[in-house]
């Protein structure tokens, strides 16, 4: 499966905040990562997302959350897609 057959099962909601769509269409300043992760195989997108993980736990870029009794290190919520901001925006 590609990025591309990835894309097609996603769902916009309607009233829901979507960076990277809006009104089911993608936003003009996604269009050229758009066409990138399309072209990628889903399970290297999955390698890229663990192998950013594992960086962030190495790298110590992790929380703790005190009151969660398992008082594990996570890492700070990342996504592999970068959210693209207008100047407008």
């Amino acid at each position: 499966m590609t990025g591309r057959q990835l894309f097609e099962q996603y769902q916009t909601h309607s009233g829901i905040w979507d960076e990277m769509c809006q009104d089911s269409n993608i936003r003009a300043q996604y269009s050229k990562i758009f066409g990138d992760i399309s072209e990628l195989p889903v399970e290297l997108l999955l390698q890229k997302d663990k192998q950013a993980g594992e960086l962030f736990m190495n790298q110590g870029i992790t929380f703790t959350v005190y009151s969660d009794e398992a008082g594990i290190e996570k890492i700070f919520p990342f996504d592999i897609i970068p959210r693209i901001l207008t100047s407008a925006e």
